[in-house]
């Protein structure tokens, strides 16, 4: 088997892994299959991937999808049965592959080498640590068994909590019955992953309006606290009749039943997904049935299941102060004459070069002082003796030049070698000098990142952060808005998700005027219609008195008559606004929230760098600017 060791340094890999992670939960069982499908295919040696490169990954699946789907159209409909899986297997791996691409540029973007192999050693990861955390949403169940257990628990809870029926309180009074029962009876499991199934119906008895996504991310702690009473209870010594007491009111035989129906189902499409999977990933169906397909080490003509592919498995290794790269094993190869010559020649390289220059600086130093004519002036006998002679010759040339891709300044060397007439060797040493002419990107201090953010964090009007405690946001449009608009918008969506650690706001604009943050474009005519109250606030141009924008408690009324920049800027801001950053800065220019004019219609680095200390663990909503202060050390 060969192991490919992966080096990561703890900040790429926290990078890799924060892409990777929110990749494979955002997806759904099928494309997790795919996730699934493509490693186990790699690692089997049947798609080709390098570390810059999956252009033969594509050509492969391409032309397997290709063949799959003329099979599948000559075939009569009682023919080979896998072949409608083996164009789902192609397909689905083509968009996976897709998204590959998107990660790594986006990797690129971030400032971190791309590497294809580091991605899906990730991925290898990610799944390795899902296997053993349950995830909520993965089985489809019908609503009614799921209600017929969240029916009885609702009813139990009611009884318990009395008035205090908030949704958290819900929350945890289901798990404490969840460790109950578990502690009382062997069979069935109530497990937290069934628990993440049926909390969302038992919330809708007492609050409609929270979001699954909420409920569930709420759970895990409600189950620690829970096992930290019990605990506590343990070391304690708590009497046995005490805790007798406490489940008194909770009727047991009315969860027994639902909750056995929901586990047996649980339990009956985990293996019917497993095997699934492990079907999805068969080498075997990516082979033609004609069997005259070569892949990857299979023979032409031989069946795949008589071949023992070329295993591969990622080891990863993460440090603080190392570098990132890819360690994969020597593959021996038979070496010709003028490789071996290259190899030996290659410790000398250094050497070529040092010599090269010190060359170039006599060579130069000659000519200025007239010293020596190369095109024969002078004393001739000199001048051509040493060509004739048994001598070596050794020729350098430096190229300088320049590319705009390169970020960081290079040098490539390269030496050939050929072999000359009797007694005569020549080698040639290239020095190849690669010229970045791109700007150094702006770089800011953490000081400057966190006294930008108090600027636009904290506005006229309000001392401590407000910002939402949601894990989900919705923004919404109406009015007269555009699809430019809306094309800003969803950048703005991608880049913040990515930026922000805590709160997400969903990709799905909605257009039904209902959101989280409600925008609503009108023209500048009707803006100035709208009443102006204490709780209104409105960002208008100083010199002029045009309206930006005005904040009300329901929405956010956006001037439509705008253009350009100055449109995109500004509703930005009015997004930004909701988001609570509510104040300004006149410290940089290219900034979307600089105090003066400027032509900015996006977020500029230390913007960026604001949002995502804003949205990181440290802030947190109702922090007051003393607090805020002492936290970032200002």
């Amino acid at each position: 088997m060969e192991k490919i060791q992966i080096q990561f340094n703890e900040s790429d890999y926290k990078i890799y892994y924060d892409y990777c992670q929110k990749y494979y939960q955002i997806h759904d069982a099928a494309r997790k299959q795919s996730i699934h499908a493509f490693l186990d295919l790699y690692e089997k040696g049947l798609l080709p991937v390098e570390e810059q490169e999956i252009r033969q990954a594509r050509q492969f699946l391409s032309g397997k999808c290709d063949e799959f789907k003329q099979m599948q159209q000559s075939s009569p409909g009682d023919g080979d049965p896998t072949i409608p899986l083996r164009v789902r297997l192609c397909s689905d791996l083509l968009s996976f592959l897709d998204d590959l691409e998107k990660m790594y540029r986006l990797l690129r973007k971030q400032g971190v080498v791309p590497n294809y192999l580091m991605i899906l050693a990730t991925f290898s990861k990610v799944i390795e640590e899902s296997r053993n955390s349950p995830a909520a949403g993965l089985y489809n169940l019908d609503p009614s068994l799921t209600e017929s257990l969240a029916t009885p628990l609702a009813e139990i809870i009611r009884v318990r909590l009395g008035t205090d029926r908030e949704w958290r309180s819900v929350l945890q009074e289901l798990a404490f019955i969840a460790t109950r029962f578990n502690q009382k009876f062997s069979e069935p499991v109530f497990s937290l992953e069934i628990v993440q199934l049926v909390a969302p119906a038992v919330v809708k008895h007492f609050n409609k309006d929270v979001e699954t996504r909420e409920i569930v991310s709420a759970l895990p702690s409600c189950f620690e606290e829970c096992e930290l009473d019990e605990f506590e209870s343990l070391l304690n010594r708590t009497p046995e009749a005490l805790k007798t007491d406490q489940e008194t009111d909770i009727d047991w035989d009315l969860i027994t039943a639902p909750l056995k129906a929901i586990a047996d189902a649980v339990a009956e499409q985990r293996e019917q997904m497993s095997k699934e999977t492990s079907k999805f990933a068969d080498p075997a169906l990516l082979v033609s049935s004609a069997g005259n397909t070569n892949i990857a080490g299979y023979p032409v003509g031989a069946a795949p299941v008589q071949v023992a592919p070329a295993y591969k498995s990622f080891d990863i290794a993460v440090n603080s102060g190392g570098s990132t790269h890819v360690e994969s094993p020597i593959t021996t190869v038979p070496v010709t004459d003028a490789s071996s010559v290259k190899s030996k020649l290659q410790p000398f390289v250094p050497v070529f070069i040092g010599l090269a220059i010190i060359v170039l600086f006599i060579v130069g130093v000659s000519l200025i002082s007239g010293d020596w004519k190369p095109f024969g002036a002078g004393n001739a006998t000199n001048s051509t003796s040493a060509v004739q002679k048994n001598v070596t010759a050794v020729k350098t040339t430096v190229k300088p030049t320049t590319t705009a891709a390169a970020k960081t300044t290079t040098a490539t060397t390269k030496v050939t070698t050929a072999a000359q007439k009797t007694n005569a060797t020549a080698v040639a040493t290239t020095v190849k000098v690669t010229v970045s002419p791109t700007a150094t990107p702006k770089t800011y201090t953490s000081t400057q990142i966190s006294e930008h953010l108090m600027d636009i964090a904290f506005g006229p009007d309000n001392s401590k952060i407000v910002k939402p405690t949601k894990d989900l946001m919705a923004i919404a449009c109406t009015g007269s808005y555009t699809d430019s608009d809306v094309a800003l918008l969803t950048s703005f969506i991608n880049q913040f998700n990515i930026q922000s650690s805590t709160t997400k706001l969903s990709d799905n604009i909605q257009f039904t005027g209902k959101g989280d943050i409600l925008l609503d474009f009108l023209p500048e005519t009707t803006l100035s219609q709208i009443e102006l109250t204490n709780t209104t606030y409105v960002y208008r141009d100083f010199d002029t008195g045009a309206i930006y924008f005005i904040r009300t408690d329901e929405k956010i009324f956006l001037n439509a008559d705008l253009n350009g920049n100055k449109q995109s800027r500004w509703m930005l801001r009015a997004v930004l606004y909701d988001m609570g950053f509510q104040g300004e800065s006149a410290k940089y220019p290219d900034s979307i929230f600089y105090s003066g004019d400027n032509n900015v219609g996006q977020l500029s680095t230390i913007d960026w760098r604001a949002v995502q200390l804003m949205y990181g663990k440290k802030i947190t909503n109702g922090m007051t600017k003393s607090a805020a202060k002492t936290l970032l050390g200002l």
